[in-house]
C-alpha cells in the first residue's frame, strides 16, 4: 500500500430483501378471551423454508414466544399465541408480537395488539313495585 491508497477489504455481495409484513387478529380482545383463545399472528415475507423465532413483549419486558415455526412454501408463518396463566403476559395492556430468522438478521415488522378489561355484566333491573293494601310484615 501506498500513502493515499485505501484498502476495502474483501467485497462480498449482499441480497436485499424486503421486511416480512404482519397481521395479528384480533387486534383488540377482552381479557377472558385472550386467556382462552390467544390471539393468532400472521408472518409473510420469509425466505420459504427459513427457521422463524417469535418473540412477545410489553413495555416492561420481553421473551420467546412458542416454539419456531418453519416458512412454508410462500414465506409465511403463523403463531397462535395463549399466554401463560400469571405471565407477564397475561392480564389488560398492550402487547408485542415479532418474528424474525437468519439469526435476527430478517425481521418482520412488529405488530401490537390490545387486551382490554372485560365488559362489566348489567345491573339486574327490578320489576315495577306491588302495592299492599293491609299492614305488612317482614321477617330476616
Amino acid at each position: 500500500m501506498h500513502d493515499g491508497d485505501i484498502s476495502y477489504g474483501s467485497l462480498a455481495p449482499i441480497t436485499v430483501v424486503a421486511q416480512p409484513t404482519s397481521s395479528v387478529t384480533p387486534a383488540t380482545l377482552p381479557v377472558s378471551t385472550y386467556q382462552k383463545s390467544g390471539v393468532t399472528a400472521t408472518f409473510s415475507g420469509f425466505a420459504p423454508g427459513a427457521t422463524v423465532s417469535f418473540s412477545i413483549g410489553n413495555l416492561g419486558s420481553g421473551d420467546t414466544a412458542g416454539p419456531d415455526a418453519v416458512a412454508d412454501a410462500s414465506g409465511t408463518v403463523t403463531l397462535r399465541y395463549v399466554p401463560e396463566a400469571g405471565s407477564n403476559y397475561a392480564g389488560e395492556g398492550e402487547y408485542f408480537l415479532g418474528a424474525f430468522s437468519d439469526g435476527g438478521a430478517v425481521r418482520a415488522a412488529q405488530l401490537t395488539f390490545a387486551v382490554t378489561a372485560d365488559a362489566a355484566a348489567p345491573a339486574p333491573v327490578a320489576g315495577p313495585a306491588t302495592p299492599v293494601k293491609r299492614a305488612a310484615t317482614f321477617t330476616g
